[in-house]
């Protein structure tokens, strides 16, 4: 991958990023993104259309996407801190595609809303959903909790475009301040 980024001119922190991966190992025969790639869905029509994604829950982002302490491990979500019990909300309408226990996540829901979109809610308290059921943007599916490996009380969402990781600030509405 190290020369791959240097033959793009690009850092290899951007390559893993772009493509949703969490080491430098590559494939033969692997298609990678060399370029941001684009952050819309394309309707069937070919037209584009924008993720109407709201936020899961009212709170402080406490680590955001990108490389961690000292570029050792890459954070692959958006951590947002809110106390304990804080109902976390569908950020999109779709089926629940799993509502369990995953490793590192602790409790959880994952999410598919179609159209190559799906979203992820770890370190739950409580779930209110189960696999299968359909859910409203905005409906609660889970409760702030810190399951998993976590640090203290917060969600932390995942969001994949057609299998890729993808930074989920660049996809969810700008807070205005």
């Amino acid at each position: 991958m190290w020369s791959l980024a240097q033959r793009f001119g690009v850092t290899v922190s951007k390559l893993q990023e772009w493509n949703g991966l969490r080491g430098t190992l590559i494939k033969v025969g692997q298609t990678l993104y060399t370029s941001p790639p684009n952050r819309s869905l394309a309707s069937r029509s070919g037209s584009s259309t924008s993720y109407n994604l709201l936020w899961p829950v009212i709170g402080t982002v406490t680590s955001g996407w990108g490389y961690r302490t000292r570029f050792e491990k890459f954070h692959y979500g958006l951590d947002i801190a809110a106390p304990t019990g804080t109902p976390i909300k569908a950020a999109s309408a779709g089926a629940v595609e799993f509502a369990g226990w995953k490793n590192g996540y602790g409790y959880c829901v994952f999410l598919d809303h179609g159209n190559g979109l799906k979203t992820a809610y770890g370190h739950a308290s409580k779930l209110y959903v189960k696999r299968g059921d359909w859910v409203e943007a905005g409906q609660t599916i889970a409760a702030v909790g810190s399951t998993g490996f976590s640090t203290g009380p917060h969600v932390h969402l995942e969001v994949r475009i057609n299998g890729r990781l993808v930074d989920p600030a660049t996809v969810l509405p700008k807070i205005r301040r």
